[in-house]
């Protein structure tokens, strides 16, 4: 298969210095972008041959750049706009044709501006589709350009990648499942990533939106406790930014049953150093459009007790 060749010949920086041995001392940032691909591909999010530098493929990429030991955070612009050197990857501009000459584009934001999509070479995207050849791409990707243990802990972060967006799925479609036989990681980044998707990134709170080259600033919260409710409902969930999950956690702010904020009498006195939280008495919600995927008041009064 040609394609073989391609991904275990990839053109990337071998400069021995910068790169470790769990990378065989060679520069994994296209590997990494081909792993993400791969798994958006399994999970149904990308379709057509049409590879856009959008935020699950940013979110992906980033999660794998995580399990490596590097200290330099990894960019998905340099691969992205670099793979073209491989001659199988075209990059397509904002008016439909291939991209002419702009200089490096070393940000996520200059990518996009300069860029609407990459296409890949025909021959390669029929392999890309078929079940079967993809294992055995991702198989050639593991075995060229990572050492043993680590190609081994990125397989098994790819089956968390593609198994945690199925478990999201299946939260957003309400489907009946249980929860206790599903693995931590699968629920955690399921239940995180399906309360990101129906707020929108956005805390429901404060309206703080933050998403910077695939990072964003919201978590997802439980409203009961998994360790009470062994719940990973969408309706048992709301999206926080990071101050506003400690305080809701710490029993600092909850929510009335018409959806408006509740600040703690604690929290008001120490209104000093914390006025911009307990100024949120009173304001109302910003909630999913969906009223399905709204908090279950049930659950909001038992966080509130």
């Amino acid at each position: 298969m040609v394609s073989e060749n391609w991904f275990k010949k990839l053109n990337v920086d071998r400069a021995k210095s910068r790169y470790s041995a769990a990378t065989l001392h060679r520069a994994p940032h296209k590997p990494l972008l081909l792993l993400a691909i791969l798994d958006l591909i399994d999970e149904g999010v990308i379709t057509q041959n049409l590879i856009e530098p959008n935020f699950e493929l940013i979110e992906s990429f980033n999660h794998y750049c995580d399990v490596l030991p590097f200290s330099k955070r990894l960019e998905l612009s340099l691969p992205f706009y670099h793979m073209k050197s491989e001659g199988w990857w075209t990059l397509i501009d904002h008016n439909g044709g291939e991209l002419g000459n702009t200089g490096q584009l070393r940000s996520i934001g200059r990518l996009r501006e300069n860029v609407s999509h990459a296409e890949i070479d025909s021959e390669l995207w029929s392999n890309l589709i078929d079940k079967i050849a993809r294992d055995k791409l991702r198989a050639v990707l593991f075995a060229y350009h990572f050492q043993p243990e680590m190609a081994s802990i990125l397989a098994g972060e790819s089956n968390i990648n593609i198994d945690a967006h199925h478990y999201m799925k299946n939260l957003m479609e309400h489907k009946e499942i249980d929860y206790d036989s599903i693995s931590k990681p699968i629920r955690d980044a399921g239940f995180r990533r399906s309360i990101q998707r129906v707020y929108d990134h956005t805390c429901a709170m404060t309206g703080q939106r933050i998403i910077i080259e695939g990072r964003t600033s919201i978590d997802a919260c439980h409203i009961v406790p998994w360790s009470v409710s062994h719940n990973d409902a969408i309706d048992n969930g709301i999206a926080l930014s990071k101050n506003c999950h400690w305080a809701f956690d710490n029993g600092l702010l909850s929510i009335d049953d018409d959806y408006s904020v509740v600040v703690s009498s604690k929290m008001k006195r120490h209104s000093m150093n914390s006025s911009v939280l307990a100024d949120l008495h009173g304001k109302e919600l910003i909630l999913p459009e969906n009223n399905v995927h709204r908090p279950s008041l049930e659950y909001i009064s038992l966080h509130r007790k």
